[in-house]
């Protein structure tokens, strides 16, 4: 006698949205990224200051936990965020000492959704802050996690890793 069994995941969850139920949520532009864990971009003198500086359980240096209240909103035509940055300032000004997180609420141009071979959603967009301008791209899944990354001018690149929520309209985010 033969038996065969198969371990097979399921590919979709109770709460995954479709490809097409996600593009939609994502052209609306009401959505709130909440970062779980930012990943620097790790140079010797990152990982140095980092393993220095951390003390947190589950904390390395180039996987940081974040306590939740970290994130990126779209709202409209605009984007606000604000993150941690663990990174490092590559052009200084005197400014920098006052505010090291990524920090901004601007209106947003060069927008645009892609659909990735139907697994992914992926939104890009350019945005000025008052100390630096960022190219965002963020990668929403079907199951509502999500990977940002944000690469400014006068810094390296910063990764987080989270979660996206959707919103039906800017009162129910502003509630939020």
């Amino acid at each position: 006698m033969t038996l065969f069994f198969s371990c097979k995941s399921t590919k979709t969850g109770i709460d995954d949205l479709s490809i097409t139920e996600l593009e939609n949520k994502v052209s609306k532009k009401l959505m709130i990224f909440k970062a779980e864990s930012a990943l620097p971009l790790l140079s010797t003198a990152t990982m140095q200051v980092n393993s220095a500086l951390l003390t947190r359980r589950g904390d390395s240096p180039s996987r940081i936990m974040l306590s939740g209240k970290d994130n990126l909103k779209i709202v409209g035509d605009s984007a606000i965020a604000k993150l941690p940055f663990y990174g490092e300032i590559r052009v200084a000004d005197y400014n920098y000492g006052k505010e090291s997180s990524i920090t901004f609420e601007n209106a947003y141009s060069d927008f645009s959704i892609t659909n990735k071979k139907g697994k992914r959603i992926i939104l890009k967009f350019d945005v000025e802050a008052h100390d630096d301008s960022y190219d965002v791209m963020l990668e929403v899944y079907p199951n509502k996690s999500a990977n940002l990354t944000i690469t400014g001018t006068k810094r390296t690149q910063m990764r987080y890793m989270g979660n996206v929520t959707f919103y039906e309209s800017v009162q129910a985010i502003e509630e939020d």
